[in-house]
């Protein structure tokens, strides 16, 4: 080969790049419908499954079997250049969207799911103790945050750990796919009490009404009343309301001292919880994320790849940085077999350098990463 032939073969190769790079752009152009997608629906860019089915469609289009090998770290280099790309784009966009109050700014109308006399009622009396809001009550979770989203109210106080029963996992998914912030939190002491309309007794109950929480936390004393029968209903101090108005000797709920005294129910069995020490944490949400210099909690979510040593290189994120990492939770991603969702709180402020730090490894290790608010712990617990 002399040197005027290896000329036209280096033009041809020029021009084969050309056309791959306009394929590429076209491709780039289809990932980008893909991240929007993906954002609007709180998905995670990595999905396991579909690289999976990617690569396995190239090595069949593969005609010369001596280049399978180099087309698929190829392809194998590309998704990993798309996945780059749409973790990317979707951090633009909700930093384009995202608003960012003051921590002085006031919240005057905050929603709550339940009714009076609920425990969300009384975290939300409890942590805007001394302020003037008005209270907007809500059927279901997702009520409070589409009243968030829309501007209907300001705020919202929504239950999302248990110390006797773990984590709300309603609540959970309801944050990670909603564009809501965490701006503060409440701990609140939890004592069930068993209830009914006056004149029951403990002989006459056939029913028992509330939330699944309620039950929950109240197993060890169901276990000595297998004969009655356990009714899940919207919330606890609902369960009381409804008991109230029916008046069925029968009937009978399981809720707050405050919701027997607001809805005038005898208590018949009272601090009937398995633990005593019962406590329930409540988050505050808002359509904006708080700044605020004494925040001390930060809240994320984060996705892993379905690969080996995939969650211990996140949490090393933490341990390398110097930072406590307070509570961990699983969520299934939907659609994804024995993939997961990580929901994680540790102690930090956004500007300290070790928790900068800490989120940028964090970007690295992970396919999906969402920073759900960095707000002031309560320490009442």
């Amino acid at each position: 080969m002399d040197h005027e032939e290896l000329k036209k073969i280096r033009d041809e190769i020029d021009v084969t790049n050309q056309s791959l790079i306009s394929l590429f752009e076209r491709r780039m152009e289809l990932v980008n419908r893909v991240a929007e997608y993906k954002r609007e629906r709180g998905l995670p860019v990595f999905d396991g499954a579909r690289e999976k089915e990617v690569l396995e469609k190239c090595a069949a289009w593969v005609k010369a079997p001596h280049y399978r090998e180099s087309c698929l770290w190829m392809m194998a280099r590309v998704i990993e250049a798309s996945r780059r790309y749409e973790n990317k784009k979707i951090a633009e966009q909700k930093e384009a969207k995202s608003r960012v109050t003051p921590a002085s700014a006031p919240y005057r109308r905050v929603g709550y799911q339940g009714v009076p006399g609920s425990y969300s009622h009384q975290a939300l009396r409890s942590y805007f103790a001394g302020r003037d809001v008005s209270e907007r009550n809500f059927k279901l979770f997702g009520d409070v945050v589409s009243a968030v989203m829309s501007g209907e109210v300001d705020c919202g106080v929504l239950p999302i750990e248990n110390s006797s029963t773990g984590g709300i996992l309603e609540v959970y998914d309801l944050l990670r796919k909603n564009d809501c912030h965490i701006v503060g939190e409440k701990i609140v002491k939890v004592d069930h009490n068993l209830m009914a309309v006056r004149g029951a007794n403990m002989a006459d109950i056939r029913r028992v009404y509330s939330h699944p929480q309620g039950f929950s936390q109240c197993a060890e004393f169901f276990a000595q009343h297998r004969d009655w029968e356990l009714i899940p209903y919207f919330n606890t101090a609902k369960s009381a309301e409804m008991v109230a108005l029916e008046g069925d000797l029968s009937k009978a709920a399981v809720a707050s001292r405050e919701a027997a005294e607001l809805y005038g129910l005898e208590i018949l069995a009272p601090n009937i919880n398995s633990s005593a020490s019962n406590y329930t944490r409540f988050v505050v949400i808002a359509a904006a994320a708080q700044r605020d210099e004494e925040a001390d909690k930060i809240t994320v979510v984060i996705g892993l790849r379905h690969e080996p040593g995939a969650l211990c290189r996140a949490l090393s994120c933490f341990c390398g940085n110097g930072l406590n990492l307070t509570n961990i939770e699983s969520r299934p991603l939907e659609g994804g077999s024995w993939e997961y969702f990580f929901h994680l709180d540790f102690s930090g402020h956004l500007r300290e350098k070790n928790v900068e730090r800490a989120v940028a490894e964090l970007e690295k290790n992970t396919s999906y990463l969402k920073i759900l608010g960095n707000y002031r712990a309560d320490r009442a617990g």
